[in-house]
């Protein structure tokens, strides 16, 4: 089928000329040359197809072995352009009479167009007889058009030197074609565009217009056998098989490994990748390879030449040797602390087959797990706090090995330990558990059956943790990973004495038995080490559980220096905040932003953070990203639902999801630990109307709070609803208790203005006493809280305009209702209770929305201000918005025009000046 020659437009605008000059009495000669598969013989045809077309008379042979090429093109095709007569008898003419009669036979003939390709196959007595041709017919309309793979002109040397009798020599060098002559050269031989999986196989060729064809050709065989083409053609194949069958062994050693580690290798790496060559010999393979074209250089590195030469050499290599050659390639990637590019072989190796056969497991057994295993590592080492991959690869790795292989106990115990470390506690649990049940060595059970422990108590699942430790014999090994577990399962069940001495034990003998204090314990055995933090760890929950602030940011801080675990950085955040250093947590926030992404725990301190500091937009989409997390800890589902509905009442928006205890968490030991809920359900009965129901709720939640150990209560602000529930119940009792729990935790974090605050502010409610609501208003106006200040200003201001001091009252009233910001709820109540004393604002009813400045926002605009200004890219801020990210990135250009701002840094600044 003929097809149009594609891309070759300026050759052939280079070749034409030539044949036109023949027509008018001048000859002249075309020489193609180029490399193999370029195209050479495609534009011959063509040249020839021209001729044809202007009425030449064409004759065309290919050289090679036997014969002469110019006779076999003389004598070619239907007529000839010599007859048996002229060349009779010129098989054994001296070279002088072949020339003259030759070229006597040509003379008459008119324009005549003389095609001979593959003169790099042609013996010297036919080049010169070439040579002399030419250079004798010039004044004859006689054009050759010479094909070679030599890219030189040599063999036509002085031919085309100045002179009457010099000869025009076109040389012509073909390129390789541009992408769109590809294809429109596959859409004029299929019939139609090639598809998505064609078209990428095409940009593999590069441009080669052999390789094109060739595909497009086995394309096409395929299509009509009914196939849809998803790999090479085998043709192709074969044709790359047969250039690489002739090459020496080492070359084609290199030529896999290329082909297997595909991407560009340097001269560094062919060395290691090859270690039983000298590196003299690979460096000469490399040269070979560039001069045969199948390599090319790139910068300091060789790769293949064609992409799609490189897809064929890697899929006619049989399965074991490239299962092979991958593992080759993923030891030398590990040990270059490349761990994505050393996971992308040793998972190509699966694909081989399973890697337990030899091939895929070379020397060792468990090679591909342990490569599995250092990548993990590896990751970690680069960021402790996000270890969610390397989770995913350390798993890879224990399933790849089996329990009766050697490094099983050890490999499946440091899982457990990094899917504990990425928050995966039910797997963690799950693994280690399963270990510690082929295991034998006391020290590793002890070891174990303390990661299970501790995953089960992440997992809001105190009570069964604990009954993992028995039956362990005291003075076993490892006694101190075990009880560092317990103190932490027991700090999760509460009272808190029990937990606070144990775990102190631990670290008091840990101490001892390093020979110091503190710290210095963490450079011990990884044993004691553990211990250490676990024992930490669960000093801390206990201090954040029942409100001894000061406690928990040290054990916190103690915790980061000793693992930089994520929990722990969350930790440290939410301490912080507790503490009243908010300014402190954003850095620290800040910071584990910079990460590529943060586990549920972190994105929970955010939330809180956001929550403390008013940004209501921030903490509801904070609360919706840990809903969607998958999270593995009932917990941290608890505290997602309690601040989406908490932030839901403050906003005056209907309830995200109805609040309920989940089925099967009962009991005493669930009580302190679903009492945030209880709160939140309370808040809302009251919300609807009914107080006495929301005082019942709220009873039970505060006193197993306090009883058992929870931290809604020892949160600024958390006890003030209870407060006002108990009043509009008529419960003293609830009020007083409020006042009570609040004062506690006053006297647990003195010194800090907030809890005395607010420990002033509930006994002022308790006991109607001005004169405290006064001074929890003097000790709360300067909060980093805005909710705290506005609530302090609505009681005092309330209180005021009881009392009759009505200036003072509107006063305080006013400012909290500033304060209460995107508390939609809060301002009515405050704006009701104005309204109640004849006062009128004009800024509580519609307004007309100005142009510029933070009140032209619209609510969605508000809405991705408040994310994109605390860290959020588009692509997170769309996440959490359920918008897409081309709707946000919209949103963000209305907003930095509205606001007149360049970068987040300054939106950051303006938001924080209209909230303060």
């Amino acid at each position: 089928m003929p097809v149009a020659l594609r891309g070759r437009s300026a050759e052939m605008a280079a070749a034409l000329p030539v044949l036109r000059r023949a027509r008018t009495g001048r000859g002249g000669v075309i020489l193609v040359t180029g490399e193999p598969g370029i195209g050479k013989s495609a534009l011959l045809a063509a040249v020839t197809g021209e001729a044809r077309a202007m009425g030449f008379r064409v004759g065309a042979a290919s050289a090679g072995p036997g014969g002469s090429p110019l006779l076999r093109a003389l004598r070619s095709g239907p007529s000839p352009l010599l007859t048996a007569a002229d060349v009779a008898g010129l098989a054994d003419a001296t070279p002088l009479l072949l020339l003259d009669r030759i070229a006597a036979g040509l003379t008459a003939l008119g324009p005549v167009l003389i095609v001979v390709d593959g003169l790099q196959s042609a013996d010297r007595p036919a080049i010169g007889l070439l040579h002399d041709l030419c250079a004798r017919l010039i004044a004859e309309p006689v054009v050759w058009a010479l094909g070679s793979r030599r890219k030189s002109a040599a063999f036509l040397a002085d031919l085309d030197a100045p002179g009457p009798h010099g000869v025009r020599v076109e040389h012509i060098q073909p390129g390789l074609l541009a992408a769109a002559d590809v294809m429109a050269l596959a859409n004029d031989r299929l019939g139609r565009p090639p598809g998505a999986t064609v078209q990428r196989m095409l940009r593999g060729t590069g441009g080669n217009p052999r390789l094109a064809v060739e595909l497009i050709e086995g394309v096409r065989r395929a299509a009509g056998r009914g196939e849809t083409p998803h790999e090479i053609p085998s043709r192709l194949v074969r044709i790359v098989r047969r250039a690489t069958l002739g090459l020496d062994d080492g070359l084609r050693e290199l030529i896999e490994v290329a082909a297997v580690l595909g991407r560009p290798m340097r001269a560094a790496e062919a060395y290691r990748l090859l270690p039983g060559y000298p590196p003299a010999e690979v460096a000469r393979w490399v040269d070979r390879g560039i001069a045969v074209g199948l390599l090319a250089e790139s910068g300091h590195a060789v790769r293949f030449r064609f992409g799609l030469v490189r897809e064929a050499v890697y899929g006619d290599l049989p399965g074991a040797r490239r299962a092979a050659l991958h593992l080759r390639c993923a030891r030398y990637l590990i040990s270059e602390q490349d761990a994505p590019e050393a996971v992308r072989h040793v998972r190509a190796i699966t694909t081989q087959g399973s890697d337990r056969s030899a091939a895929g497991r070379g020397a060792h057994p468990g090679e591909a797990a342990l490569i599995l295993r250092q990548a993990a590592e590896q990751l970690l080492a680069g960021s402790p706090a996000e270890p969610g991959e390397a989770a995913g690869l350390m798993t890879e790795a224990f399933r790849r090995l089996g329990p009766n292989e050697p490094g099983w106990t050890g490999l499946g115990a440091r899982c457990a330990e990094v899917l504990l470390q990425a928050e995966r506690y039910t797997d963690a649990a799950a693994t280690a558990g399963a270990v510690a049940a082929r295991a034998d060595e006391a020290g590793d059970i002890a070891r174990l059956r303390a990661l299970a422990t501790r995953a089960l108590t992440a997992a809001g699942r105190p009570a069964e943790a604990l009954n993992r430790l028995n039956g362990v014999a005291p003075g076993s090994p490892g006694q101190a990973e075990l009880r560092a577990a317990r103190a932490l399962a027991r700090a999760g069940l509460g009272p808190a004495a029990q937990a606070r001495d144990e775990a102190e034990a631990v670290l008091a003998e840990t101490r001892d038995t390093a020979g110091g204090g503190g710290p210095a314990g963490m450079d011990e055995a990884s044993g004691s080490a553990t211990a250490v933090i676990v024992a930490t760890q669960a000093l801390f929950e206990v201090s954040r559980n029942h409100g001894y602030h000061g406690a928990a940011l040290r054990c916190a801080r103690a915790l980061r220096r000793a693992s930089g675990a994520a929990h722990c950085l969350a930790a440290e955040i939410t301490a912080l905040e507790l503490a009243g250093r908010l300014g402190d947590a954003e850095l620290l926030r800040a910071e584990a932003a910079a990460e590529p992404g943060n586990p549920p725990s972190l994105v929970a301190a955010g939330m809180w953070q956001d929550l403390a500091l008013g940004r209501l937009a921030a903490a509801a989409a904070g609360a919706g990203r840990l809903g969607r997390l998958g999270l593995d800890s009932p917990l941290l589902r608890d505290q997602s639902a309690v601040v989406a509905m908490v932030v839901a009442l403050l906003r005056d928006e209907d309830p995200p999801v109805p609040l309920a205890r989940p089925a099967g968490r009962t009991g005493d030991d669930a009580a302190a630990r679903l009492s945030g809920l209880d709160v939140a359900g309370a808040w809302l009965a009251q919300k609807q109307g009914h107080p006495q129901q929301a005082a019942g709720i709220a009873r039970p939640a505060l006193r197993a709070a306090r009883a058992q150990g929870a931290p809604w209560p020892w949160r600024p602000g958390w006890l003030r609803p209870l407060a006002r529930i108990g009043l509009a119940a008529g419960d003293a009792a609830l009020v007083r208790s409020a006042a009570e729990t609040a004062e506690l935790a006053a006297a647990r974090n003195s010194g800090l203005a907030d809890f005395g605050g607010v420990a002033a502010q509930l006994r002022g409610l308790d006991r109607g006493d001005q004169s405290l609501l006064a001074r929890a208003w003097e000790q709360l106006r300067d909060s980093p809280r805005p909710m705290l200040r506005a609530a302090a200003a609505e009681d005092f201001g309330t209180a005021l305009l009881a009392a009759g001091q009505r200036a003072a009252g509107i006063a305080r009233l006013d400012e909290a209702w500033d304060a209460y910001g995107e508390a939609l709820a809060a301002r009515r109540t405050v704006a009701d209770t104005l309204r109640r004393a004849g006062v009128r604002r004009a800024r509580w009813g519609p307004r007309p929305v100005p142009s510029a400045g933070w009140e032209s926002l619209t609510g969605a605009e508000r809405k991705v201000a408040e994310l994109v200004s605390t860290g959020y890219t588009n692509r997170a801020a769309a996440s959490e918005l359920g918008l897409s990210p081309n709707t946000v990135g919209t949103h963000v250009r209305s907003i930095f025009s509205k606001l007149q701002v360049q970068s987040r840094v300054q939106l950051a600044n303006v938001r924080h000046q209209a909230m303060a």
